[in-house]
C-alpha cells in the first residue's frame, strides 16, 4: 500500500509539473513595453532582454524569471532599471497583455509582438504523461497518436541579424498570401547594427512568409517567399537595400505615405562619417530612454556604450535639435513609476554627475513638470 501511494504521488506531481509548464509556455514569445520602452523574449518562464532603456542591463541578458500560479497568475523577479532583480505579480489579461506589479508600488503593462504561440492544454498534457505511465486504454492511445498527426506543430521562430551599418526602425512579417505588410513588429525598439533579436510568426499562417525591414536611411530591404520553419536567422545586411520612393510596395500599402522616422538636421551634412554614425546612435537611444546632453555624450563615447571619440560624440550630439528640458521630464517620470522620490531628492538624483547629469536647471524644470515639487 505504501508503494502504491508512493507511485500515486509521485505521479500527481507529474501531472502537477505538466499543468504548470503548459501555464507558463502561454507567455512563450515577444513582449514590449510602451510606457518604458524596453522589451523581451519569453521562453518557459526565461525572459532575454531584446531591448533596453538602462545601462544597467544590456540586450540578451536575462531580466525576467516567472512562475504560474495559476492559468492566468504568475509569479517571480524582474530586473528594474537600476540592474536589480525585484519581485512581481504578472496577470494575464482578457486582452492578451500582462499586468505587473512590482515591489516599491510598480504598475505597467507589457504587450505582445506577434501571434501567440499554440500549447498543448494541461489536459492533453495529462493524457500523454498518463500513457507513458500505462495508465490508459489502448484506444486512448491512439486517438491521442491520430490527433498528433493531424497537428503537425509549426515552429516559426527565428533570429532577425542586422549585420549593416544602419540601425533598422523598422520590421514587417506578412503572409505571401497577404496583400499588405501590416504592423511594424518593432514597434517603440530600434535593432542596432550587430545586434540580433528573436521573432515568432505564429502558427496559423503556415510556414511561408516575406520580410522587409526600413533603415534609419529610409532604405527598405526585404526577403520573399521564406520558409520559416526551416530557418534559423536572418540576415539583413543592407546591400539590396533600395530608396522607398522605388521599391514595389503590396498593394494595401500603395497609397500609405512614405514611413517617418527621426531624421537629423541641416547640420548633420556638414559632419564627418564617424560623427554621422553618432548621430544615428544618438538618435536610437533618444527614442528608447531620456537622456542628458552630458548623460548621452558619455553613453555615445564610453567603451561601456559605443565607444566613439569624444569630440566626434560631442559634436554628433551638438548637431542634433533635442529640448533637453523636456527630456529632464521624461527621465523625472521615468524615476517617480519606478519609486518615490521628494522634490530635492528628485533635482539631485537627475542633476547628479553619478545620475542623469542634467543642469541644475533642467533636473529642477523637470522634478516640476514631473509632479514632485
Amino acid at each position: 500500500m505504501t508503494y502504491l501511494k508512493s507511485i500515486l504521488m509521485t505521479f500527481s506531481f507529474f501531472v502537477i509539473s505538466l499543468s504548470a509548464y503548459a501555464q507558463i509556455a502561454t507567455l512563450d514569445g515577444n513582449w514590449h513595453s510602451p510606457q518604458w520602452k524596453y522589451g523581451y523574449v519569453l521562453k518557459d518562464g526565461m525572459g532575454i532582454a531584446t531591448s533596453t532603456n538602462s545601462p544597467n542591463f544590456q540586450v540578451g541578458q536575462n531580466i525576467i524569471q516567472l512562475t504560474a500560479t495559476s492559468p492566468n497568475t504568475f509569479t517571480g523577479q524582474q530586473v528594474y532599471t537600476d540592474g536589480k532583480f525585484y519581485k512581481v505579480t504578472v496577470t494575464l489579461l482578457a486582452d492578451g497583455r500582462l499586468s505587473f506589479v512590482g515591489e516599491k508600488n510598480v504598475k505597467w503593462v507589457m504587450e505582445r509582438i506577434g501571434a501567440p504561440p499554440q500549447v498543448n492544454s494541461p489536459a492533453s498534457q495529462t493524457d500523454r504523461a498518463a500513457l507513458n505511465q500505462g495508465q490508459t486504454s489502448a484506444s486512448a492511445s491512439n486517438g491521442a497518436s491520430a490527433q498528433s498527426q493531424a497537428s503537425p506543430e509549426i515552429d516559426t521562430t527565428f533570429t532577425l541579424v542586422n549585420s549593416s551599418a544602419e540601425p533598422i526602425y523598422e520590421f514587417f512579417i506578412s503572409s505571401i498570401k497577404s496583400t499588405g505588410w501590416g504592423k511594424d513588429i518593432l514597434g517603440e525598439d530600434v535593432l542596432m547594427p550587430g545586434f540580433e533579436q528573436p521573432f515568432s510568426a505564429g502558427n496559423s499562417s503556415g510556414c511561408l512568409f516575406d520580410l522587409q525591414v526600413i533603415y534609419g536611411n529610409k532604405g527598405i530591404e526585404e526577403r520573399r517567399d521564406l520558409n520559416l520553419c526551416q530557418l534559423e536567422r536572418i540576415v539583413f545586411d543592407g546591400r539590396a537595400s533600395t530608396a522607398p520612393a522605388a521599391q514595389p510596395a503590396p498593394l494595401a500599402q500603395s497609397t500609405a505615405p512614405a514611413p517617418s522616422k527621426p531624421n537629423t538636421n541641416n547640420a548633420v551634412q556638414s559632419l564627418t562619417g564617424p560623427q554621422k554614425n553618432a548621430v544615428r546612435a544618438a538618435q536610437s537611444y533618444l527614442n528608447i530612454s531620456a537622456f542628458s546632453r552630458d548623460g548621452l555624450i558619455e553613453q555615445l563615447s564610453s567603451q561601456a556604450g559605443n565607444g566613439f571619440n569624444i569630440n566626434d560624440a560631442t559634436k554628433a550630439v551638438d548637431s542634433l535639435n533635442v529640448d533637453w528640458n523636456q527630456e529632464a521630464v521624461k527621465s523625472a517620470k521615468q524615476y517617480l513609476q519606478m519609486m518615490g522620490f521628494s522634490c530635492k531628492g528628485l533635482v539631485q538624483q537627475l542633476s547628479s554627475r553619478a545620475g542623469q547629469k542634467f543642469t541644475e536647471q533642467q533636473a529642477t524644470f523637470g522634478a516640476q513638470r514631473a509632479g514632485a515639487c
